[in-house]
């Protein structure tokens, strides 16, 4: 009994010694890729599902702002339906609705956000290309998506290629753009495509009725490359959403949508009628952003402020780092880092924004109505909207006394001190 008690201790104690305690040092990088199968560029592959192993244990919902399951970071190209990943503590598995097709090139993504029980995320994304054949096409399908109403890049832009055989059946490609619009959609077979590009806002993969997107038909062969513009395909006619008396002689009218392209702006445009139905001569039409930038060149520029920035920069510069800060007026110094400039897309953007100038001034106190004539949206559906505004009446000089009236010289009363007489 006495020695069988003894190796019970003697076993709780060296059970007590194994391991590390629990909690340990914080990790501070994201999970890293141990093992991926199928491996990438794999053909004849017979898996029904991808397994990616992680060094660390996964957290089961994603670190992401457009995705609610570690599902929603998956993409399947070719699609057959909405993926699933299942989670398995360090491991992952990511499967389509059915099994993979038989002589088929896949590519399989898992977009940015995966995150291990610490916080750590993983920011890039896990790509993995294989076939279920003996062959995987070497194509693709590049470009940059761009909002082009607001002339910037669409970022994690949605991309579809969808290939139809007939009526009744196609095949879904995806893929999606990084920060900056550029998207790669490869390794789909040589054929005709309808490819559309998206701002998928929501993440449900579809295009919704607000959502900005375009199209186009591509006929891959090896690789092409597009620029796509998206705006919002609807069949509202514009309508006079803002209006701005800016002085006399210039007013400011923003649409509530873009305007046709082919539509030419010139006063024909426009028409001003004062309450009697006279009809006010115009000027112009200008885009308002050309407007600004020329009234802004014509301006006179007041330098005195940019030069003493610049001198402050240059002090802070020639100064040690310790008192660079105090130089700027308690800022820290100038940010030198270079950042790349934003894409832009090479046709011009649709206006949405116009300033109407008038051949003469506007009365104050009377009432005007101003009419666009027949705008037409980037789909072609127009309208005539109006507006009604009076120029206000200049503000009269105020009348009230000043609020602290100056004070009044209090007389001197002191006496000079007595004259002595000798």
């Amino acid at each position: 009994m006495r020695r069988l008690t003894a190796a019970l201790v003697l076993a709780l104690g060296a059970c007590a010694q194994l391991g590390a305690p629990p909690g340990g040092p914080p990790r501070h990088v994201a999970p890293k890729i141990v093992s991926i199968t199928p491996d990438t560029f794999a053909t004849n592959v017979k898996a029904k599902e991808v397994d990616i192993v992680f060094d660390e244990v996964l957290a089961e919902k994603p670190a992401s702002q457009t995705a609610t399951t570690l599902s929603g970071l998956a993409l399947i190209s070719p699609s057959d339906g909405p993926p699933n990943v299942g989670w398995h503590r360090e491991r992952l598995s990511i499967k389509g609705k059915h099994d993979f097709l038989p002589n088929t090139a896949y590519t399989v993504t898992m977009l940015p956000g995966i995150a291990d029980l610490h916080g750590n995320i993983l920011k890039t994304p896990i790509t993995i290309v294989f076939s279920t054949g003996d062959s995987i096409p070497n194509t693709r399908i590049t470009g940059v998506a761009f909002d082009w109403v607001t002339a910037k890049p669409i970022p994690n832009a949605m991309v579809e290629a969808v290939q139809r055989r007939d009526s009744t059946d196609s095949t879904v490609y995806l893929a999606r753009g990084d920060s900056l619009g550029a998207f790669v959609l490869a390794h789909a077979p040589a054929a005709t495509y309808t490819l559309r590009v998206w701002n998928d806002a929501n993440n449900n993969r579809l295009i919704d009725p607000h959502e900005v997107w375009d199209s186009a038909h591509v006929v891959l062969r090896d690789s092409t490359r597009l620029e796509m513009l998206a705006f919002a395909h609807d069949t509202v006619a514009p309508r006079i959403d803002q209006f701005a008396i800016m002085d006399s002689t210039d007013v400011r009218i923003t649409f509530d949508r873009a305007l046709d392209t082919a539509q030419k702006l010139d006063t024909s445009m426009f028409i001003l009628k004062r309450a009697d139905s006279s009809v006010l001569a115009l000027r112009g039409v200008e885009r308002a952003a050309l407007f600004d930038s020329t009234r802004a060149a014509n301006a006179p520029k007041d330098t005195s402020r940019a030069d003493s920035i610049k001198k402050a920069a240059a002090a802070a510069a020639a100064a040690p780092t310790r008192g660079r800060r105090d130089l700027l007026g308690g800022r820290a110094g100038p940010d030198t880092t270079k950042r790349p400039p934003l894409p832009k897309p090479s046709r011009p953007s649709p206006v949405i924004e116009v300033v109407v100038e008038l051949a003469e001034p506007l009365t104050p106190g009377t009432s005007y109505r101003i009419t666009a004539r027949d705008v037409r949206n980037l789909l072609g559906f127009k309208a005539s909207p109006t507006r009604v505004f009076t120029m206000p009446k200049p503000t009269p000089p105020s009348t009230k006394p000043e609020a602290h009236p100056p004070a009044k010289a209090k007389a001197d009363t002191t006496k000079p001190p007595p004259t002595r007489t000798p």
